[in-house]
């Protein structure tokens, strides 16, 4: 597992079930992010097609990239 999913893993495992986690990874890789650097060009909006409602809230909490 690449860092930048192990980082985004550990800060989504507080909020979403496992098997939401591993969704949420693909959605990012569909979008072409291949690093934490890649992470902050995505945008809560960019995620609305794919995520539930709730879903697009609790990730808008976790989307600054872990340091």
């Amino acid at each position: 597992m690449e860092e930048w999913t192990s980082d985004l893993t550990s800060s989504f495992s507080s909020v979403f079930s496992q098997e939401d986690v591993v969704r949420l990874l693909g959605v990012f890789e569909n979008f072409g992010v291949g690093s934490t650097e890649d992470f902050k060009y995505v945008e809560a909006d960019d995620l609305a097609k794919f995520l539930k409602p709730i879903e697009v809230h609790n990730e808008e909490k976790w989307m600054t990239p872990p340091q």
